[in-house]
């Protein structure tokens, strides 16, 4: 039945029609009598069933009542009824029909590529053509790799004459795109350079820090023979002391 239907079977029928047409499609059983306790709950109920199936207000409330006289034990006065009405949300309560929450992405702008620097511009572009992306993807990784590479080495100072104030140029980038937007192949593929870089500079690392192990290591060697000679002299000096005789013993020739 559509929504006007009902108001037109109570007009025709009553109310009593109507109730029977929307309890007969209810899954829980309909009980006979209503107790305390359990009357305010059971005429929410059917007052916001017959509100979702566009009963106008007026409807609702006669419905109400009628519940109210017949299983209602003890009836409810005509006031709580119509407290149990106000809370109900009909198409009569004022309230608009919900709208439609746009899922849509805002506008961007699209990327400037003149405001890159000409040595990354053709390698990003690439990049975006060879993994079908747009060019923001390996655009936010480039940049955030360059500033890990130049670290602290380098600053910008706003101020000519204030060179207290430096700006590290290190980058914190993010790609936001809908699954399957190539958005990992395009890191992997920027970073690549940048992972070689690291690659090398650790290389350099353990060619530059190899001596020093060497020496670590020597010195290392000697202090343990030094500490295996200290430990040695100790545990014979303590030997030794527990020989001598104590003050007031004199030592008995051995027979």
């Amino acid at each position: 039945m559509t929504n006007s239907d009902f108001n037109d079977l109570q007009r025709v029928s009553g109310i009593d029609e109507v109730k029977h047409q929307l309890e007969s499609n209810r899954y829980e059983p309909i009980p006979r009598h209503v107790t305390e306790g359990g009357r305010n709950g059971y005429l929410a109920n059917l007052g916001n069933l017959m509100s979702r199936h566009g009963c106008d207000r007026s409807t609702i409330e006669a419905a109400l009542l009628s519940e109210n006289t017949t299983k209602c034990k003890p009836q409810l006065t005509k006031r709580d009824v119509r407290t149990i009405l106000a809370g109900i949300g009909s198409y009569d309560s004022g309230w608009r029909k919900p709208e439609q929450i746009p899922n849509a992405l805002r506008p961007v702008p699209d990327l400037d590529l003149k405001l890159l620097p000409e040595s990354i511009r053709d390698w990003v572009v690439d990049i975006a053509y060879r993994q079908g992306c747009p060019v923001e993807f390996p655009v936010a990784t480039a940049l955030v790799m360059m500033g890990a590479v130049l670290g602290t080495k380098i600053a910008v100072c706003p101020k000519r004459n204030d060179t207290e104030w430096r700006v590290i140029p290190n980058q914190w980038g993010g790609i936001v795109g809908s699954p399957s937007t190539m958005k990992s192949p395009a890191m992997h593929e920027a970073r690549k350079p940048f992972l070689k870089v690291v690659a090398k500079m650790i290389e350099d690392a353990e060619i530059e820090q190899e001596p020093l192990r060497k020496e670590y290591a020597t010195k290392k060697r000697d202090f343990d023979i030094e500490k295996k000679a200290v430990e040695s002299l100790m545990l014979r000096q303590k030997k030794g002391q527990s020989n001598e005789p104590k003050k007031g013993q004199k030592n008995e020739p051995k027979k």
